[in-house]
């Protein structure tokens, strides 16, 4: 009976702290917990939580590390094809001396992830990132040169999404908001021009 009550314990701390725990991150900060072959999860809810370990980057400090940098903000989907294909193999390359940040929606667990690239090569991410904390990040006086919509397929609110882009190019007053053609998906969910393979 007490492995039942351990177990289930478990599983409810597991389905809490989900969201909010970045496996990543926990592994690549602690190489105590690496180097353990333990869990991370299971190590942060039995012990990590008490010793004051972060669960998942702080994004504002992110933010702030790369706050004299040109940014380019960049919204993108994650099912892979032809958009994933021409954020990496162009766009990268073509914003390889600004801090280009890649915004995508996670349809299969309903969260952002954001990754920070230089010269092509990623320099930070965090992952499980909530509607409500992209919403109040991406909106708080931060500086770019320009915001890119690679691809919003799979974003459970297109609008919102719009609409927090058009707050921080006002806010901001960023010079361009590119809209790439590939991407019909707001106007029409089941058309799209290009695969993975980038023919139409």
């Amino acid at each position: 009976m007490a492995n039942y009550f351990f177990f289930h314990s478990l599983l409810v701390n597991l389905t809490f702290f989900w969201h909010k725990f970045d496996t990543i991150f926990y592994l690549t900060k602690y190489e105590d917990v690496r180097n353990s072959g333990v869990n991370p999860l299971v190590h942060f809810i039995k012990n990590g939580k008490k010793e004051g370990r972060s669960p998942k980057v702080d994004l504002s400090e992110l933010f702030k590390q790369y706050k004299n940098d040109n940014k380019i903000l960049v919204f993108d989907h994650s099912f892979g094809g032809g958009a994933n294909s021409y954020f990496e193999d162009v766009t990268l390359s073509l914003e390889k001396n600004n801090i280009t940040i890649r915004i995508q929606y996670w349809l299969y667990n309903k969260t952002y992830s954001i990754s920070f690239f230089y010269k092509e090569k990623i320099l930070k991410e965090a992952k499980n990132i909530s509607h409500d904390e992209i919403l109040g990040l991406l909106g708080v006086g931060i500086k770019y040169e320009k915001i890119i919509i690679n691809n919003l397929a799979g974003y459970p609110s297109v609008l919102s999404i719009l609409e927090l882009i058009e707050k921080i190019k006002v806010d901001g007053n960023v010079k361009k908001v590119i809209y790439k053609g590939h991407d019909f998906y707001p106007i029409c969910p089941t058309f799209t021009l290009i695969n993975y393979n980038k023919k139409y």
